[in-house]
């Protein structure tokens, strides 16, 4: 069984370590909203290509790395989608 988090707001970060490492295999996607201004390291650790990210507010990889550091995403294979609204 898999299942689908959508962050609500008023969240504002995503702690670490690996956030979500723990959970990974019971999780298809995640969308984190626009609001969220920290992710921690390695947040999505251990996530497989099967699964999948979207990151809502941020138009490229490129501008979430600026926003949260590129360790964010480090150890996940999952398929990530920016600017998801």
């Amino acid at each position: 069984m898999s299942a689908t988090i959508t962050m609500a707001h008023p969240v504002d970060r995503v702690p670490d370590p690996s956030a979500f490492e723990t959970i990974c295999t019971s999780l298809a996607s995640i969308t984190i909203p626009s609001g969220v201004a920290s992710v921690g390291e390695l947040a999505f650790s251990k996530w497989t290509s099967s699964q999948r990210i979207t990151v809502q507010g941020r138009a490229s990889q490129e501008a979430a790395d600026r926003a949260w550091g590129a360790n964010w995403r480090a150890d996940s294979n999952a398929t990530i989608v920016y600017g998801g609204q």
